[in-house]
């Protein structure tokens, strides 16, 4: 009886100890890469304003080649849904088209109660070549996601990382 008190007594200091450590935390996050490519802005731009293209640099696809990918729309409101056993239930939608200067986006994970993000690429030409700067930004829940959020930049950051290498060879293979 006395060691299930101190497992219980155990549970119920960690329990608090979590809450508190996440009311200090913040409630939003933002993710930011950025690299440079060898390639006009119109050029890369392309590849990021139409979701069609995104299949030929995204970081995400490849990871699981059996997952079901739709687009739909054309512009702003253009949507891919995804649904598949490594990438989960989630989609992306087109939020505003700023030609040769940025694309907004809203990502939409649905197996994690619909947990939405703000995503923006923008473009900085610098001559014949593009500075592409790619942003996520959220807003985290009380507890558990402002501590998931400790991990979030870690997690996430070298997919962007990844995908950004990925647009820089397919823009560059444009130009």
């Amino acid at each position: 009886m006395k060691i299930l008190k101190k497992i219980f007594y155990g549970l119920l200091i960690f329990i608090g100890a979590v809450l508190a450590v996440a009311s200090f935390l913040p409630s939003t996050y933002k993710i930011e890469r950025s690299m440079v490519v060898d390639a006009p802005a119109d050029t890369v731009y392309s590849q990021v304003a139409d979701l069609n293209r995104w299949m030929s640099w995204n970081p995400w696809t490849p990871t699981d080649p059996e997952a079901k990918n739709t687009i739909t729309g054309n512009g702003v409101g253009q949507t891919w849904e995804w649904n598949g056993k490594k990438v989960g239930n989630g989609s992306l939608t087109i939020t505003k088209l700023d030609p040769n200067r940025s694309v907004g986006l809203t990502l939409t994970f649905k197996d994690s109660g619909d947990m939405t993000s703000t995503e923006v690429m923008s473009f900085e030409r610098n001559e014949n070549k593009t500075k592409v700067v790619w942003t996520d930004e959220g807003h985290l829940d009380w507890p558990l996601g402002r501590v998931f959020g400790l991990f979030l930049d870690g997690m996430l950051g070298p997919h962007f990382e990844k995908g950004l290498e990925n647009l820089k060879a397919v823009s560059e293979n444009k130009k």
